[in-house]
């Protein structure tokens, strides 16, 4: 099978080629200092391939450029998916986000409701939106979307937690009450590679089969620090309402949120083989932050 990747650079991408360069064929394409270059591809660079994966994003900013965001995230998939479908390419597999999902749910499937409060959230499902309607039985669509996804040199939350809990100051993150949908990215990468060979089309939902409390995660990251963090608990009526009110840092990790995968788990096989204590133990091991 014949792979283009589009954003590279990015951590999934790398983990993805990393992992499937023997089993693909994969070209990579990067665009680390100008985005916006990828609107110079022209269709011979797009031919001669089955799958095209773009993970290129505008993501883990906090005060992004609005134009520019809505010009990658939203536009430039659009481009892509026109031109493989032009080039003769089967398949076109977006990496998208539950962020295109209202705030406060605490259970999310292939029916709830789009409504996103981020201008990450608003661009990914604009794209998300355009790119269904190019499914055709010649071209499939396939839209990803992925909770916090985690492990070596990972960006993001998940890496911003554990350098908190690693500067050994205590913290008030023994919190039972709550579970939390993450993803291994080796986990996510081996739901890309069955969806490219299954030739699937769809939306799915992806997740680690077990979905840690808050206390149950940081008691693992911290089993597997030198230095282990003292953790204490807030009494709960305190941390309903600072969820609330969203007034803590981290004050999304003391709420709820599932993901129903079960669509995706019948249409892909079993994809999230790592569990959950081994996942953080690589993660630690190998080094994240």
């Amino acid at each position: 099978m014949r792979c283009l990747v589009i954003g590279a650079s990015s951590y999934i991408a790398k983990t993805f080629i990393q992992k499937y360069q023997k089993q693909f064929t994969i070209t990579a394409l990067s665009r680390n200092e100008d985005l916006k270059s990828y609107f110079n591809l022209t269709n011979q660079d797009f031919e001669e391939y089955d799958v095209l994966i773009n993970f290129t994003a505008i993501v883990h900013q906090k005060n992004p450029d609005k134009i520019l965001a809505r010009l990658i995230n939203t536009q430039l998939p659009i481009f892509l998916a026109k031109k493989a479908k032009e080039a003769g390419i089967t398949q076109f597999i977006q990496m998208s986000t539950i962020a295109v999902y209202a705030t406060g749910l605490t259970k999310i499937d292939q029916n709830s409701e789009t409504l996103p409060s981020t201008l990450y959230g608003q661009t990914k499902l604009e794209a998300d939106q355009e790119l269904s309607t190019m499914q055709s039985s010649n071209f499939n669509i396939v839209i990803m979307r992925p909770p916090i996804v985690y492990g070596k040199s990972a960006p993001g939350n998940m890496a911003s937690l554990i350098l908190l809990l690693q500067k050994g100051v205590p913290l008030p993150f023994l919190y039972t009450k709550n579970q939390r949908a993450i993803l291994y990215v080796e986990n996510l990468t081996t739901a890309l590679s069955l969806a490219i060979e299954k030739h699937v089309n769809g939306l799915f939902l992806l997740s680690d089969t077990y979905a840690p409390s808050l206390a149950r995660l940081c008691t693992e990251i911290n089993h597997h620090q030198k230095k282990s963090t003292k953790l204490f608990s807030l009494p709960i009526l305190f941390i309903s309402i600072l969820i609330y009110f969203k007034q803590l840092p981290f004050y999304k990790i003391y709420d709820n949120l599932i993901l129903d995968d079960s669509y995706t788990q019948q249409q892909l096989g079993q994809y999230n083989t790592v569990p959950f204590n081994i996942a953080i133990s690589r993660t630690m091991k190998r080094g994240l932050c």
